[in-house]
């Protein structure tokens, strides 16, 4: 018999129950925040298992409601204000639920159904930030609040998304990709929040979370490489999408990881906080 392998795998049930049982009862007590116990015991388990904490977790997990968004959507000449400068000779076209914008080298494709633009064009950019800077002051936002949430490679590659009563909307976006060779792309879907929305539902806590989420992350890895949890916070992903554009958010907690001396991960894990269930 492996009585090592025996060993660990005793000590992963003890720390299953351990949290369960410390779950509940922080529910039943309404206290929703985490113990310096619990703090200790997923950072000993993450370690233990090559994963390593290189960020605060969140510690309160109290109950949230859902978010009702409406989509953004803008008219054709705001489309090619925003894309072309109003200029008048865009080309436009269309082929079932994709409209196509075109001028010169300058080409825009725009995908009704998911509600995402995708713009090409070759650009002379000096200031990455204050071309982004420029092209969100052109825009008709409906009161959406854009925060700058992601930069990569440099500068070259600029995320802004939205914020609904300070938290993160991860699945509406702005994002700007500048390229070496000169042309740009940017990618957007956005939405204008309505409200929250129904009853408070109870959310599972970040190590609970970070426990299950870890044998995905040993997975997904090369074996004995060390996973670095470099970022978690709470957001909302849209899940729905119903009648006249509405979309439904749920609260989410988004994980970027780095393995090893690698670059962070452009992706983040997505774990829904009703279930514990892992989008990503």
């Amino acid at each position: 018999m492996n009585l090592e392998g025996s060993k660990n795998i005793i000590i992963l049930m003890l720390v299953i129950v351990n949290l369960t049982l410390g779950g509940f009862s922080l529910w039943n007590t309404r206290e929703y925040k985490l113990s310096q116990a619990q703090k200790d015991t997923i950072d000993s388990v993450l370690s233990k298992n090559n994963v390593s904490l290189y960020t605060d977790i969140p510690l309160e997990f109290k109950p949230m409601r859902i978010v009702k968004l409406e989509l953004l959507k803008f008219s054709k000449d705001e489309i090619i204000n925003m894309f072309f400068d109003g200029d008048t000779l865009v080309e436009v076209s269309s082929q079932q639920e994709t409209d196509f914008y075109t001028l010169g080298d300058k080409k825009l494709k725009f995908e009704r159904n998911e509600n995402t633009f995708y713009f090409d064009a070759p650009v002379e950019v000096v200031n990455t930030y204050a071309f982004c800077d420029e092209f969100i002051n052109k825009m008709n936002l409906n009161g959406i609040v854009l925060l700058r949430d992601n930069v990569a490679d440099g500068g070259n590659i600029i995320e802004y998304r939205a914020v609904y009563k300070n938290y993160i909307i991860h699945t509406d976006f702005l994002s700007f990709e500048f390229s070496k060779n000169g042309v740009l792309k940017i990618r957007m879907s956005l939405s204008v929040p309505v409200g929250f929305e129904g009853d408070t539902r109870n959310i599972y806590s970040a190590d609970t979370t970070l426990f299950k989420l870890m044998f995905r992350l040993k997975n997904d890895s090369p074996e004995d490489e060390i996973i670095k949890i470099v970022k978690m916070d709470i957001v909302y992903c849209v899940e729905e999408i119903g009648e006249e554009s509405v979309q439904i958010a749920a609260p989410y907690y988004r994980v970027y990881i780095r393995n090893g001396d690698k670059e962070i991960q452009s992706e983040p894990y997505l774990v829904n906080a009703y279930n514990n269930n892992i989008k990503r």
